[in-house]
């Protein structure tokens, strides 16, 4: 995977965040039946946007054995818009009946905007309580706490 290093840098404040405060990802079974495009864990998922990326997946495409490496180097000489990136951390309050925490919510904002180390991108995040609806597979609601566009945090 390109970002080795940054997603892990970036996991390692995931599970930072789920260790210190009551909140949880997506249960395993619901990331496979719900999130089926791009790179998801149960806590955030990947998304690009535009055409930014066309020239690497169709280099990609016609040499699938290419070195990681090569690749890698590849990538790093794109130029490409910040924005093209976006992360969405998204998040349950970890109890049944719990409404999202604005200081929890404010402290994980606080800590990515302050993160080192991580992919360039747009980042999102998103608290939920701890309800998902089960026709629709979504957690989003009006008590939903989020940072997002059109005021995400961006990391250069």
């Amino acid at each position: 995977m390109l970002y080795n290093q940054e997603i892990a840098t970036l996991d390692a404040y995931i599970n930072q965040v789920i260790n210190e405060y009551p909140v949880v990802g997506i249960t395993e079974e619901a990331l496979r039946k719900v999130r089926a495009s791009g790179y998801s864990t149960p806590y955030y998922y990947i998304h690009t946007y535009g055409d930014s990326f066309d020239e690497l997946f169709s280099f990609y495409m016609q040499n699938p054995k290419v070195e990681i490496d090569e690749l890698q180097n590849k990538f790093n000489n794109l130029k490409y818009p910040t924005e093209a990136i976006t992360y969405t951390i998204y998040l349950y309050m970890k109890e049944e009946s719990s409404k999202p925490d604005k200081a929890i919510f404010n402290k994980i904002v606080e800590g990515l905007e302050n993160m080192e180390g991580i992919p360039k991108g747009s980042y999102s995040v998103i608290l939920n309580d701890n309800l998902i609806d089960k026709v629709t597979s979504i957690g989003i609601k009006d008590n939903s706490l989020e940072r997002s566009d059109p005021d995400p945090i961006i990391i250069k």
